[in-house]
C-alpha cells in the first residue's frame, strides 16, 4: 500500500429553531453552534502503525481547528445579531467561516503532508489552542460577556 489518508471526523454543526420574539431578544448563539466528532465518519488508513500515528495526531489538529472555526461562528454571531436581524443572518457567517476551515485544512495537509512533518504540524495545532483559548468566552456553554 502506498496511499494514505483521514478523515477526522469532525464537522460543525448549527441549528435553532425558536419562535420570533424569543428570537428577537436572543444574542447568544453558542449552545446552538456545535463542534461534533461522527465516530462512524472518521477513518484513517495506513500502510503501517508510524503513517497512523502521524495521521491520528492530524486528526487531533483538525478537530482543534474546527472547535477554533466554531468558537469564531459563535464570535462573529453574538458580534452580528441584533433585534432587527433576519432569521437567516447566520448564514453569510458560517459559510464565510466554513470556506476558512476548509482552507486552513487544505494548507496544513499539505504544509505538513498529513502530518508527517510533525514538528510544523505541532506549532500549527499550538497556535489553534491558543486561538481557542482567546476565544474563550464563546465555548458552546459560556455566555459572553457584553465587552466581546
Amino acid at each position: 500500500m502506498t496511499t494514505y489518508s483521514i478523515t477526522s471526523g469532525a464537522s460543525i454543526e448549527f441549528n435553532y429553531q425558536m419562535n420570533t420574539y424569543v428570537f428577537m431578544f436572543t444574542k447568544n448563539f453558542n449552545d446552538k453552534v456545535k463542534t461534533t466528532y461522527n465516530p462512524i465518519s472518521a477513518s484513517i488508513v495506513a500502510p503501517d502503525s508510524a503513517i497512523a500515528a502521524y495521521l491520528l495526531k492530524f486528526g487531533q489538529y483538525h478537530f482543534d481547528l474546527t472547535e477554533q472555526y466554531a468558537r469564531e461562528i459563535r464570535a462573529e454571531l453574538y458580534r452580528n445579531k441584533n433585534m432587527g436581524s433576519k432569521a437567516n443572518f447566520y448564514q453569510e457567517v458560517f459559510d464565510q467561516k466554513m470556506a476558512e476551515l476548509n482552507a486552513t485544512t487544505q494548507e496544513a495537509m499539505k504544509k505538513t503532508e498529513l502530518g508527517k512533518k510533525s514538528e510544523l504540524l505541532a506549532q500549527l495545532h499550538k497556535t489553534v489552542i491558543e486561538r481557542i483559548e482567546e476565544l474563550s468566552n464563546f465555548c458552546q456553554t459560556c455566555n459572553p460577556r457584553q465587552k466581546d
